[in-house]
């Protein structure tokens, strides 16, 4: 506790996201999550990329937030727009 959603859910309240970054694997290993993730942002752009390059891309965010989420790449980077 808390889950992946339940903390996405919870940021996405504070957070305007205009696009994010998933990866690749997702699609087979997690088809469940992914439509999680789709239904919470809609009509948000999503990059796939393999789980490696996900990981290095992690070296160039600002912020990390960790749940006890034991689910396979239930991993998101959220790129953030402005509010207004």
């Amino acid at each position: 506790m808390p889950t992946f959603m339940q903390v996405l859910e919870n940021v996405l309240t504070e957070m305007a996201v205009q696009k994010i970054y998933l990866a690749e694997e997702i699609k087979d290993q997690n088809p469940t999550q992914l439509a999680n993730i789709r239904q919470a942002l809609p009509n948000v752009e999503i990059e796939f990329m393999p789980h490696s390059d996900l990981k290095k891309s992690l070296a160039k965010t600002h912020a990390f937030i960790r749940t006890g989420e034991a689910t396979t790449y239930s991993n998101i980077i959220l790129e953030s727009g402005v509010t207004f």
